[in-house]
């Protein structure tokens, strides 16, 4: 048997998909079947037990009207907000039940704190302290200056701070995997 292409959606196939991811109503929201049909249904239940049909037949009866950006990303959220889950899984319940659990109007999720840099090493506060005067300005004798020079230019930095500034570059590349010039750890603020 040879296999048929896909032409379209039908019209019931486009519905059902809509209502399944509950798609924003398009035009008024209105409910499609008698009003006194949609009532009775939803007394007895059908708003959460059977949602993707309701949102089809009974979107105003069922409270299933909703704009674009307020919407229930599963048709299960009916039923879950009537289960409690609105109280007990908040976080997962934001992401996908913004209408059946009224949070369309919730503040936006604050950004989480990012995290206090790791302390230096102390072998590198101890180098770092007897080479380096934070104090000078001149250029010979600020360290922030000589700070691109462990990668880039390594023979324009004395001899005797090489170690001091560039000496522990090597040693913590190979322990953690990545190269740093000592003054990419924050030295400039050591107390």
């Amino acid at each position: 048997m040879e296999k048929v292409p896909y032409v379209e959606l039908s019209d019931g196939d486009a519905k059902q998909t809509n209502a399944m991811y509950k798609c924003a109503v398009s035009g008024l929201c209105k409910d499609d079947a008698p009003t006194s049909s949609c009532q009775s249904w939803a007394s007895h239940g059908y708003c959460d037990q059977h949602p993707a049909n309701m949102l089809t037949w009974c979107k105003v009866t069922c409270n299933l009207c909703s704009s674009d950006s307020c919407i229930d990303n599963d048709g299960n959220c009916p039923a879950w907000k009537k289960s409690g889950a609105c109280q007990t899984h908040p976080d997962v319940m934001k992401n996908h039940c913004l209408h059946s659990c009224n949070l369309c109007n919730a503040p936006p999720t604050q950004a989480p704190t990012p995290p206090t840099p790791p302390p230096h090493p102390p072998f590198l506060r101890k180098q770092l302290s007897q080479h380096t005067d934070p104090a000078s300005t001149t250029r010979h004798r600020n360290p922030i200056y000589w700070k691109s020079h462990c990668t880039t230019n390594i023979r324009s930095i004395r001899k005797s701070y090489r170690s001091a500034l560039c000496g522990q570059v090597e040693q913590m590349s190979q322990l953690f995997s990545f190269r740093l010039c000592v003054f990419r750890l924050g030295v400039e603020n050591l107390p």
